[in-house]
């Protein structure tokens, strides 16, 4: 589903990421960890092929498919770290942007679209928002429509920033849960939840401009935390 082979990212003057290669199998979760600032919001920008800021080394493929600012991959969801801005929307409408890319140009959203669109909308417990205008929702209500968005998209890779920032402690719950089903999607999400790092395929954790991957048992050890932390 995702490769990255030899992978660099250098912002300006500051390396960010030197030389990493891993796949990402179809419906593996992985969470990405690491210090703040050390370029995991960024590694998933790049993926998602919307970072032209980056210098970018080696190559990233989804599906096969090199991805770049001017070649993004069809079947990648992004869910930034901020939820989404209050748009002149209805929340259903806001969803329904998710099947746009599928959707041909100048026709009405069909039956089938509306159907994924109210899916997603009950898995992630928006439905009851459906009427309701994005201006007028608070920072979790948006961030929960951000990813049923995503869902909405039917795609395949989801890569997600920190997705239950904002939430309430039962919303986040809510998401955890959801996101633990979703074993057709390949998942790669921003984490600083150690135990939900842990329910994960691997981790990728970075180290200075190192990122390392490993099971979450190998890399969440006391002294790893201890040093890339400093804690």
């Amino acid at each position: 589903m995702l490769s990255l082979e030899n992978l660099s990212l250098r912002y300006g003057r500051h390396l960010l990421l030197e030389s990493f290669s891993a796949h990402l199998a179809p419906g593996e979760h992985v969470a990405v960890m690491g210090a703040n600032g050390c370029g995991k919001s960024t590694l998933l920008r790049v993926i998602a092929g919307i970072d032209d800021r980056v210098e970018i080394g080696g190559c990233v493929r989804v599906g096969g498919m090199a991805v770049t600012p001017k070649a993004r991959p069809k079947q990648v969801a992004w869910v930034p770290q901020d939820p989404a801005p209050p748009l002149p929307l209805m929340a259903e409408e806001f969803v329904l942007l998710g099947r746009t890319a599928t959707m041909p140009r100048w026709f009405p959203p069909t039956a089938a679209d509306r159907a994924k669109v109210a899916d997603a909308m009950a898995k992630t417990g928006t439905d009851s928002l459906a009427g309701a205008r994005m201006s007028e929702l608070s920072g979790g209500e948006r961030q929960r429509l951000a990813i049923a968005l995503a869902l909405a998209t039917g795609a395949d890779l989801l890569l997600l920033d920190e997705p239950t920032v904002h939430l309430d402690l039962k919303f986040r719950q809510v998401m955890i849960d959801l996101i633990a089903t979703l074993r057709e999607k390949s998942v790669l999400m921003v984490l600083h939840d150690l135990d939900w790092a842990r329910q994960c395929s691997r981790v990728w954790l970075f180290e200075g401009t190192a990122l390392h991957d490993g099971s979450p048992d190998t890399l969440l050890t006391a002294e790893n935390l201890r040093r890339v932390f400093r804690i």
